[in-house]
C-alpha cells in the first residue's frame, strides 16, 4: 500500500527534528524543505498529498504563499503548526487544519488521518456530484430528444436527431448511421470528431454494408446494398486532427434501427476513453425511442405518396370528364339545333310530333348532365368562376319560379314564394344563386306528386337559432346573420337514415319515383360545394310520404363576411394558378392601431384595398391582404412597424402588439 506523502515547510531545525520524530519514516513518505522555491519545485514534481507549513518560518511571508501552493498543486492538505493562536487572517481562511502549542504524535496523527478522510469524503462527494450532474444532463438530453422525436415525421430530420441525442450524450469520436431515405435509397452518414482519411471512408462504407448484409443473412433482405449505389454523407467537427484505421483500435457499440419487422438502417458509434454499462443503456434508450417515430414517418410518407398518386388520379379524372363533356355538348349542340328547325320550319306529322317531343326531352336531360359534370369537374379543379357582388335574391326567387311554373303546371303543381324580409343584401354570384334555386325546386317538382304545393320561403336568421340535429356539424360553423332560403314540397319524402347522404356525389335514394325521375345525382352535391364557396351552407328536412324542406344559407352582407369570401376565393385560386399572396395579422389596442395607419410611408393605401378591420373591446385586428408578397416581405414589414414604434415611444408607450402571417399558397417560400 503506498505511503501517505508529506512535505514539511520550515527552516528551524529543533521543528524539523520533531516532527520526523513524531510521525517516523516508516508511516508516512516525509520531506522537508526550508524556502519557497523549493518548495513550490517539489508540489509540482512529487505532487504530495500534505503540505505542513510551520507559522514561524523566518525567510517566508505566509500571506502569500497559500495562492502560489494551490496553484502549483491543487486539492492539497494544508496543515499549520504554530507556538502560538497568532495566525495571520490569510491562513486562517485558507488551511485544513491548525496545531497550536506543543504538538504530540497522537494529535498531530489523528489531524493529518482526519483530514485524509475528509478530503477522500470530499473527492467522493465531488465525484457523486459529478456523476449525479451527468445523469441530470443525460435525462434532460434524452427527454428533449424523446420531445424532439415525437414532434416531427420527418425520416432524416428523426435521423439528424438521434446522432445528435447520441452525441450529446455520450460524446462520441466517430459516428455512422446506414439508413434509406424517401426513394428507399441507401444512405450512409458519418459524423467524426476530426477529418477521416480517404482510406477510412472506404473502409467504413465497406464496413456498413458487411454489417447489413449480415443482420439479413438467411432472411429477406430490404434492399440490395452494395459500394455502387449508396449514397454517403459526412460532417466533420474539426480538421485539426485526422482519423485514420487507429478508430478500430476504439471502443464501439453497434445497433439496428427496427420495430417489429420494419427495418430503418443501422448505427455504429466509437469512442477512445470507452464505455461504460451506462452508456449502453443510454445508446439502447435512444435506438429504442427513434424506432417508433420511425415507423409513423415512414407510414406518413406512404400516406403522403398514396395521397400524391390519388390526387394525380383525381385530376386525370377530372380532365376526362371534362373532355369528354365538352366532346359530347358540341354534337349534342348541333342536335339540337336540328331538332330546333325542324320543329320551327316544317309541319310534322301528327305520328311523328311525339317522337321529336322524346327527343327534345332527352336533349334538355342530356344537357343538364353534361353541365352538371362540367361543373362538378371545376369546382373540384378549383376552376370554378365566381363574380361575387352585393345584391339581393328576391328577384332571382322571382324569376326562377317564373321560369319553372310550366313544369309545375305539367304537374297541376302550385308554385308559391313566401319572401318574408325582403331586400336584404348578400354577397353572391347570383348566377351560381339562381343554379342552386333551380335545382332545388326542380328536384321538388320532379319528386313531389300531381296536384300538390311547393313553396319558396325567404327569412333572415341567427346562426344560433339555426338548429338541426342531422347536420350539426355543418350548421355549428355558421356564425352571424344568415339570409336562409327554403324549398318546401310535399311529396315522397326521404327516410331519416338517408338524410345526410342526399348531398354525396352521385348519391339518388332508391325509390320508384327515383328511378322513374333519373338524374346523374350530382345537383346537390354541386350546390353544397356552391355554397361552400360562399361561407354557407345546406341541409335538409324530410318526413316519408309527407314532404321535404330543403335549406340553404347565405351570409347578410356585412364587411366581415364579404372579406372572408373574398378571402377564401383568393387561397383558392393562389392554389390553382399559383398566385402567391400574404396575408397579415396585426392586433393591438385600437389606438396603435389607428396611429400606424397613419404613419407616412408604412402601411400602403392599397393594402387597405383588401383588408378587414375588427374591433374587440379596447384591441382592434387589422387583416391585411398583399398580392405578390412572400416570407421575405412580411418579416422586412414587420421590422419596419417595430422600428416606427422604437423611435416614437411618446406615441407607442409600451406597446404590445400581435404579428402573424400566411404566404398562399401554402407551403411556399
Amino acid at each position: 500500500m503506498a505511503k501517505t506523502k508529506i512535505l514539511f515547510l520550515s527552516d528551524i531545525d529543533d521543528k524539523i527534528n520533531e516532527i520526523d520524530k513524531l510521525l517516523g519514516r516508516n508511516t508516512y513518505d516525509l520531506y522537508f524543505e526550508n524556502n519557497e522555491d523549493d518548495c513550490l519545485k517539489f508540489l509540482v514534481e512529487e505532487a504530495p498529498e500534505i503540505i505542513i507549513i510551520d507559522n514561524d518560518i523566518s525567510n517566508i511571508d505566509l500571506r502569500f504563499l497559500p495562492k502560489k501552493i494551490t496553484s502549483a498543486r491543487d486539492g492539497i492538505i494544508v496543515i499549520i503548526i504554530s507556538k502560538d493562536d497568532n495566525i495571520p487572517q490569510e491562513i486562517l481562511r485558507w488551511a485544513d487544519a491548525f496545531l497550536v502549542g506543543d504538538i504530540s504524535s497522537k494529535l498531530l496523527i489523528s489531524t493529518i488521518n482526519s483530514s485524509l478522510r475528509n478530503k477522500l469524503s470530499y473527492n467522493l462527494l465531488a465525484e457523486t456530484n459529478k456523476n449525479n450532474t451527468k445523469s441530470l444532463y443525460t435525462l434532460k438530453v434524452l427527454y428533449n430528444i424523446s420531445s424532439e422525436f415525437a414532434g416531427t415525421l420527418e425520416k432524416d430530420k428523426l435521423i439528424e436527431l438521434m446522432m445528435e441525442g447520441i452525441n450529446r450524450s455520450l460524446e462520441f469520436d466517430l459516428c455512422y448511421v446506414l439508413t434509406f431515405n424517401n426513394d428507399n435509397q441507401p444512405v450512409l452518414i458519418i459524423h467524426s470528431k476530426y477529418t477521416i482519411s480517404d482510406e477510412l471512408f472506404a473502409s467504413l462504407k465497406d464496413h456498413a454494408c458487411i454489417n447489413y448484409n449480415n443482420l439479413f443473412k438467411n432472411k429477406k433482405i430490404p434492399f440490395e446494398l452494395n459500394m455502387d449505389n449508396l449514397i454517403c454523407e459526412k460532417h466533420i467537427k474539426s480538421n485539426i486532427d485526422c482519423h485514420t484505421f487507429s478508430i478500430y483500435r476504439y471502443d464501439n457499440m453497434f445497433s439496428q434501427i427496427s420495430s417489429g419487422d420494419n427495418f430503418f438502417g443501422l448505427v455504429e458509434i466509437y469512442k477512445e476513453n470507452g464505455f461504460t454499462s451506462t452508456d449502453v443503456e443510454i445508446f439502447r434508450t435512444i435506438i429504442q425511442q427513434v424506432s417508433m417515430p420511425l415507423k409513423n414517418a415512414s407510414l406518413y410518407q406512404e400516406i403522403k405518396e398514396t395521397n400524391k398518386k390519388l390526387k394525380k388520379l383525381e385530376k386525370i379524372k377530372s380532365e376526362f370528364i371534362s373532355i369528354v363533356s365538352h366532346e359530347l355538348r358540341t354534337p349534342l349542340t348541333v342536335i339540337k339545333g336540328m331538332i330546333d328547325n325542324i320543329k320551327r320550319f316544317f309541319t310534322l306529322p301528327e305520328k311523328m310530333v311525339p317522337a321529336v317531343d322524346t327527343i327534345s326531352r332527352n336533349i334538355k336531360r342530356l344537357s343538364g348532365i353534361i353541365n352538371d359534370l362540367l361543373d362538378i369537374s371545376k369546382i373540384e379543379a378549383g376552376k370554378m368562376d365566381y363574380k361575387f357582388a352585393v345584391t339581393t335574391i328576391d328577384d332571382t326567387i322571382k324569376a326562377v319560379q317564373s321560369t319553372l311554373q310550366g313544369l309545375a303546371n305539367d304537374k297541376n303543381i302550385k308554385l308559391l314564394t313566401d319572401i318574408q324580409d325582403k331586400d336584404v343584401k348578400v354577397f353572391v354570384d347570383i348566377d351560381r344563386v339562381d343554379q342552386i334555386l333551380v335545382n332545388l325546386v326542380n328536384n321538388a317538382i320532379k319528386f313531389t306528386p300531381n296536384d300538390k304545393t311547393i313553396t319558396i320561403r325567404a327569412y333572415v336568421k341567427d346562426s344560433s337559432e339555426i338548429v338541426d340535429k342531422n347536420f350539426e356539424d355543418i350548421l355549428k360553423n355558421l356564425s352571424g346573420k344568415y339570409l336562409v332560403v327554403c324549398v318546401h314540397d310535399e311529396g315522397v319524402g326521404i327516410a331519416k337514415e338517408n338524410l345526410k347522404h342526399v348531398f354525396d356525389r352521385f348519391e339518388q335514394i332508391e325509390n320508384s319515383l327515383t328511378r322513374e325521375a333519373g338524374g346523374t345525382g350530382l345537383g346537390l352535391s354541386i350546390a353544397r360545394q356552391l355554397l361552400d364557396a360562399h361561407n354557407g351552407a345546406i341541409w335538409c328536412s324530410s318526413e316519408l310520404e309527407k314532404g321535404s324542406d330543403f335549406y340553404f344559407a347565405l351570409p347578410v352582407s356585412t364587411e366581415k363576411s364579404n372579406f372572408l369570401i373574398s378571402h377564401k376565393q383568393r387561397v383558392n385560386q393562389a392554389k390553382v394558378h399559383n398566385d402567391k399572396f400574404a396575408s397579415i395579422v396585426i392586433s393591438a389596442r385600437s389606438e396603435v392601431i389607428e396611429n400606424l395607419l397613419e404613419e407616412n410611408n408604412l402601411i400602403h393605401k392599397n393594402y387597405l384595398n383588401n383588408s378587414l378591420k375588427e374591433t374587440d373591446g379596447e384591441n382592434t385586428v387589422l387583416t391585411l391582404v398583399i398580392p405578390d408578397a412572400d416570407r421575405n416581405f412580411a418579416k422586412l414589414f414587420k421590422q419596419k412597424i417595430d422600428d416606427t414604434m422604437v423611435n416614437n415611444k411618446a406615441r407607442y408607450p409600451k406597446c404590445d402588439i400581435m404579428y402573424s402571417y400566411t404566404i398562399y399558397p401554402e407551403g411556399i417560400n
